[in-house]
């Protein structure tokens, strides 16, 4: 921890008034999409390559035991 403190006092030493304020090193940019309503795909088009399935439900191996554990 001593040397972590002695890191930022050599940081303070250095004059960074003309340097402006930043939260990341590169530019960074929104990557995501317009969020836009659509057709979704229907139960069977969904279900059509599942490896297993319960009427109109994936089928999938139980992952909790009978006594309420993980």
């Amino acid at each position: 921890l001593s040397a972590i403190v002695g890191y930022i006092d050599q940081l303070s030493a250095l004059d960074t008034t003309s340097v402006p304020p930043t939260t990341h090193a590169a530019a960074v940019r929104d990557v995501f999409r317009e969020d836009v309503e659509r057709d979704s795909f229907g139960s069977e088009a969904s279900l059509r390559n599942a490896p297993r399935r319960a009427g109109a439900f994936f089928e999938v191996p139980k992952v909790l035991d009978p006594d309420g554990g993980a």
